[in-house]
């Protein structure tokens, strides 16, 4: 027998007898979520685990003090009503991602602690760090936030090849303290997560009060192989809210289009730029990349002509009535939710044509969506004039004796929308008229919108409506406010364990949101001073008060939000509006 072919034989049989042990390990391990009343930590395993954390109050860790805290593995906030999915299931999944995260509670304001993570698998155990203790210092005392923002993260898979259960996201910005993490279904359905930004904590230990516009860097773990590493932009207004969210979209398998080299979602002139770059040498090109268009593996002169005649013929394409968004980037599909977006309506005129008069109709689900308003553009050159408007149907004219000389785009109408149902519906466009005159009608090439409603969720209720929630406090809910007001002088903390969230008197608990009934007021008490009080973890008679005019308004239901009062919310009579 060939010699090498007895040597592969020997090798095979070794190999396939050979038990082969991979060695257990922990990596990547953050401190992350630190308030003034506890931590958490997160880190990553090579195998599925379950996490355990010892706490010392000495740097030589002699004296174990982890009785003295509340620890909890895989913390999670609570379920969402539309979904299968519960508290075990995310918690399956993170442990079989290896995500672990466990959280610490009971802790002090600015007192420090040494700690060491576990994690047990089968019959290893691993833990880290190997030979010391890591610290912490947890963060000062709560202070008032003029607005909480919270980032509602939706994960979109078009080809339905990842799941998005029990991934971690890592939300950081470079002057806070730590990160804050969420897993994605915790709260909500599976390919979505929340991140309450709230939770940052400045260098200086105490709350995080951004003003204007941050990058906040999101990292996403367990969907990919590797981390996704996505950055959002978020707005902090200098305005009172009780709360504010920003919905993002994260899309998971995207599909780049041949000739858009730079990857912006079109195919213009800076990617012509770059072939021909790659072309006369001056940059390097890889033949496997978008400018292979041809995909025959070699960038050639062929690649760039596709990509000029491509924009020749955009260029030609000059009569067409189409949606852009609120920054005026053309789009012909929209996910929208609950919150208002700004559609806009926008029309070309051809070369060596004059348009002196249209006549559009718009047509859309009335049951999916809602026109919250319906204005002219900033920039119309000729306003147009809504001439019927009814549910499902929006029809508008416009006129000018003068008339505008094309080649040019004009805005016609721009229209507030909100989901009021979840769904796909088209917002479609007919043309009756467009045109100089009668004999010289241009009609445009209508490009519809898809819009595709998420679910409105989460609503913003006040915190005494709690069972059922429902934008009424009922008499139960109001004695639960009374029963806080009536021990020790109003007091309460945090009880994730009790129907509503809270429990009355001082505790170590405060990792939550205030209670809407206490809230930033001032005080009209005669003969005495006018304060100012902001949220303190106590309901006084003021904020009670409040609560018992809701309950008194003698409508279904009884409030609406209101981010411009006193505590976020209004009372209302008559019909009420069940779109939040």
């Amino acid at each position: 027998m060939n010699t090498l072919y007895q040597l592969i034989i020997i090798a095979f049989v070794v190999f396939s007898s050979t038990t082969v042990h991979c060695e257990f390990l922990i990596t990547d391990v953050q401190t992350t979520d630190i308030t003034p009343f506890g931590f958490s930590v997160i880190w990553q395993t090579s195998e599925p685990a379950t996490p355990g954390i010892a706490i010392f109050s000495d740097p030589q860790g002699l004296t174990e003090v982890t009785d003295n805290f509340e620890i909890i593995p895989f913390p999670l906030s609570g379920t969402h009503p539309e979904t299968s999915n519960d508290n075990s299931e995310v918690k399956a999944r993170a442990k079989a991602l290896g995500l672990m995260k466990i959280q610490v509670h009971g802790c002090l304001p600015e007192t420090t602690c040494y700690y060491k993570v576990f994690a047990h698998h089968e019959n290893d155990i691993a833990s880290w760090p190997e030979n010391d203790f890591h610290m912490i210092t947890t963060s000062k005392e709560n202070a008032f936030i003029s607005h909480s923002k919270q980032l509602f993260i939706n994960f979109i898979d078009e080809t339905n090849t990842f799941n998005t259960l029990g991934a971690l996201i890592i939300a950081s910005y470079s002057n806070t303290l730590c990160p804050v993490t969420a897993y994605a279904g915790d709260g909500t359905q599976s390919n979505e997560a929340y991140i309450n930004l709230n939770h940052f904590f400045n260098l200086q230990g105490t709350n995080w009060t951004p003003q204007g516009t941050k990058e906040i860097q999101l990292s996403i773990k367990g969907i990919k192989s590797e981390p996704i590493d996505h950055p959002v932009v978020v707005d902090f207004s200098n305005h009172f809210f009780v709360s504010s969210m920003d919905s993002i979209d994260i899309y998971l398998s995207e599909a780049h289009l041949p000739g858009d080299i730079d990857n912006n979602g079109m195919i213009d002139i800076n990617d012509a730029i770059i072939i021909l770059n790659m072309l006369s040498g001056m940059t390097a090109g890889n033949a496997s990349s978008q400018a292979d268009i041809n995909g025959d593996g070699i960038i050639a002169m062929e690649d760039l002509i596709y990509i000029l005649n491509y924009i020749y013929q955009s260029i030609e394409k000059v009569n067409d009535a189409f949606w852009t968004d609120e920054h005026n980037t053309p789009i012909a599909e929209l996910k929208i939710n609950c919150i208002d977006r700004l559609i806009r309506l926008n029309a070309e005129i051809p070369p060596e044509k004059v348009l002196k008069s249209y006549h559009f109709i718009l047509t859309y689900d009335a049951t999916k969506i809602e026109i919250v308003n319906v204005i002219p553009s900033p920039d119309a050159v000729f306003p147009s004039e809504i001439i019927n408007q009814v549910k499902g149907e929006l029809t508008l004219m416009g006129s000018s004796p003068v008339g505008i000389t094309g080649l040019a785009t004009i805005s016609l109408i721009d229209i507030e929308i909100k989901g009021i149902a979840s769904g796909e519906m088209p917002f479609e466009i007919t043309v009756e008229r467009f045109e100089n005159q009668e004999s010289d009608a241009f009609l445009p090439k209508t490009h519809h919108l898809s819009i595709k409603v998420g679910p409105c969720e989460p609503r913003i209720y006040h915190s005494a409506d709690y069972s059922p929630k429902d934008y009424e406090i009922s008499l139960s809910e109001l004695l639960r406010v009374i029963q806080i007001y009536n021990y020790r002088s109003g007091a309460y903390h945090c009880d994730e364990n009790s129907e509503d969230g809270y429990r009355p008197g001082v505790g170590i608990n405060y990792y939550c949101r205030y209670h809407t009934s206490d809230y930033s007021h001032k005080i009209l008490h005669p003969g005495k001073t006018i304060e100012y009080v902001q949220p303190d973890w106590i309901i006084d008679i003021d904020e009670l008060l409040r609560a018992i005019q809701i309950y008194n308004v003698q409508s279904t239901p009884q409030y609406d939000v209101d981010l411009s009062s006193e505590d976020g919310f209004k009372v209302i009579m008559g019909k009420f509006n069940d779109e939040h």
